[in-house]
């Protein structure tokens, strides 16, 4: 191996330590690539993965992931930006509210029914993300169909992977209990069944929200280009009220 072979090993050992001591059994070099590798293990009984691309330089991004069967719903989280309440009040970014103030305040979640973002971002969930330090776009959280992952915006340290995997494990425990069927309770209602614990997804308000995301960014893309293309007074007739 040459000298950035070595290097990305070496990382490799290193990182697979830091999951041992945080609690994944089994760890394993699943993949090796010239920048950067994935490990696998089981955390709680459940398979997850790392993986680490940019070993060794500046733009390390570290996604912990974990499969999910079939999960009707989505979600997509991530730190809001500075000056994004102009892009909610435009209707080019939507977020969806959980009821905390701290953590509402710091992040931008989109969810597909909308109702997904409370029934999956618990307290202890908030608690983990919350710990973990933000860097621009960074936690990004993704759930869906084929599973949920954690990416971070660096190697990460004993903390911030426990944070991770704490944060990981409690959506997967929430996840599995989701399963489609239309709400009896409620418009669009993510709800508690009387007779045992699983819960259903309206899959016509799982749509709706969908739509909402699409007509989002198709907004962005036109008030983005108008504005490249008017210059900043069209952004400010729009923010008044006397444009598009």
């Amino acid at each position: 191996m040459g000298r950035h072979e070595d290097r990305v090993a070496s990382i490799a050992t290193r990182v697979a330590a830091v999951a041992q001591f945080c609690g994944v059994e089994n760890v394993r070099l699943a993949e090796r690539r010239r920048a950067g590798f994935t490990l696998a293990g089981e955390h709680q009984g459940a398979p997850v993965s790392l993986s680490i691309e940019g070993a060794g330089s500046r733009r390390v991004r570290a996604t912990l992931s974990t499969p999910l069967a079939g999960v009707p719903v989505e979600l997509s989280l991530r730190p809001e930006l500075a000056g994004e309440s102009v892009d909610k009040a435009l209707g080019m970014t939507v977020d969806v509210e959980v009821g905390d103030r701290v953590f509402d305040a710091r992040f931008v979640v989109e969810a597909a029914p909308v109702s997904t973002a409370r029934q999956l971002l618990v307290r202890g969930v908030r608690e983990a993300l919350l710990a973990i330090p933000t860097d621009h776009a960074f936690p990004l959280v993704n759930v869906g169909r084929d599973g949920a992952s954690i990416t971070l915006a660096r190697e990460p340290d004993p903390m911030m992977l426990q944070h991770a995997l704490d944060a990981l494990a409690l959506i997967r425990q929430r996840a599995v209990e989701l399963h489609e069927g239309v709400a009896g309770v409620g418009e669009g209602a993510v709800f508690r069944e009387v007779s045992d614990t699983s819960q259903r997804v309206d899959p016509s308000q799982r749509e709706a929200a969908r739509s909402k995301l699409r007509r989002a960014r198709a907004r962005a893309v036109v008030v983005l280009t108008s504005a490249a293309a008017a210059g900043i007074g069209f952004l400010a007739t729009v923010i008044l009220g006397h444009g598009v």
